[in-house]
């Protein structure tokens, strides 16, 4: 069964959740948690709903391999053991000027998979790291900005916003209910990513640089407010894809170092929410736990095979032992002839599973 975001909304919360216990290698610690009371929904003007979907109600379709990073590389959508593709566009390519909406960029891209009877997943970031490309450092739109929005700028380039800014969030809120008035429910999209912080994922910045954390702080972030945060982000989501299903990319999330604020506390409230989760660093050595894996479960290479110093055959027998419904792969690795075996027994091994 699709997404039942519209029922959910009708749920009130319920506490306390209970709480995860689990080994991931997405953060490499354990972690236990319980979501907080969440904040109204700007969209809406409502809570974001938090009871759970009931168990076993949402069902992958259209599971399997997938290209990401190069969906250039349209040509890959005749491979057949390819499900489709994972697409990444920025909020500032889409909404260029308030209201005003260039989805060509989204349907140009979908075209080649779709005209092959594939799929594609589907993410949109407001900020994330400088890949040097024309727009990815700055992924909030200018416009954003110009209304008062407070940033900060990595030596890097790269722009992140103040994401709690009730500017930003009604701006973005706008984005999003327009994004889904266009694409919910559209038969050939997967998954709708909710992307929260950096490149989508929920942590804010790159946690791995102490001057961004630095600069992120003196916006005013705590572990708190950016929990709160990726509430109402969820929140805006949910209040407007009824149709199809919404993915969380959960990282480690917090960079104050609060206790009991953690990777756990965040994949709590997502299965409160029924919403899927992605885990973004698929290795030889990836370990998810129950709380993962209540609901269909995306895995995405942390590194290419080249990168990893191993065979690209060690990930796909990794994600297929999580039982995950969709395997992102690097488009290098894709290409590579001699991993096109390995491919086509992980793809028939998933669609069959």
């Amino acid at each position: 069964m699709r997404h039942q975001n519209r029922a959910i909304r009708r749920m009130v919360w319920v506490m306390p959740l209970l709480a995860a216990l689990f080994v991931s290698a997405c953060s490499g610690s354990p972690s236990t948690s319980t979501p907080s009371t969440p904040s109204t929904n700007i969209v809406t003007g409502t809570p974001p709903p938090q009871t759970p979907a009931p168990a076993g109600t949402q069902q992958a379709s259209y599971k399997g391999v997938y290209q990401f990073i190069g969906q250039k590389n349209a040509a890959n959508a005749a491979l057949p053991y390819l499900a489709g593709a994972a697409l990444n566009f920025y909020w500032s390519d889409i909404e260029p000027a308030k209201g005003q909406f260039n989805w060509n960029l989204i349907d140009t891209a979908m075209a080649p998979w779709t005209s092959h009877g594939k799929h594609v997943i589907l993410r949109i970031t407001a900020a994330g790291n400088n890949n040097g490309d024309a727009s990815s450092a700055q992924r909030t739109p200018q416009w954003v900005f110009d209304e008062g929005v407070p940033s900060v700028k990595l030596p890097s380039g790269a722009v992140y916003p103040q994401y709690w800014n009730a500017t930003w969030l009604k701006e973005f809120g706008g984005f999003i209910q327009a994004f889904a008035a266009h694409y919910d429910g559209n038969p050939a999209i997967t998954y709708v990513n909710i992307a929260t912080g950096n490149d989508g994922e929920t942590i804010p910045i790159k946690a791995k640089n102490p001057q961004a954390v630095s600069q992120i702080q003196g916006m005013g972030y705590t572990d708190e407010l950016w929990f709160n945060t990726i509430q109402r982000i969820a929140g805006i989501y949910t209040a407007n894809f009824h149709k199809t299903p919404l993915a969380m990319q959960i990282d480690r999330t917090f960079v104050g170092g609060t206790a009991g604020y953690n990777e756990g506390k965040v994949i709590s409230f997502a299965n409160s929410l029924g919403i899927w989760l992605q885990c973004d660093s698929l290795n030889q050595n990836t370990s998810l736990g129950p709380p993962w894996t209540q609901r269909p479960l995306a895995v995405e290479q942390g590194q290419s095979a080249s990168q990893s110093g191993y065979p690209l055959s060690v990930d796909l027998q990794q994600g297929l032992s999580l039982k995950a419904s969709f395997i992102l792969i690097f488009v290098g690795d894709i290409n590579n002839a001699a991993n096109q075996g390995a491919l086509q027994s992980a793809a028939t091994q998933i669609v069959g599973g």
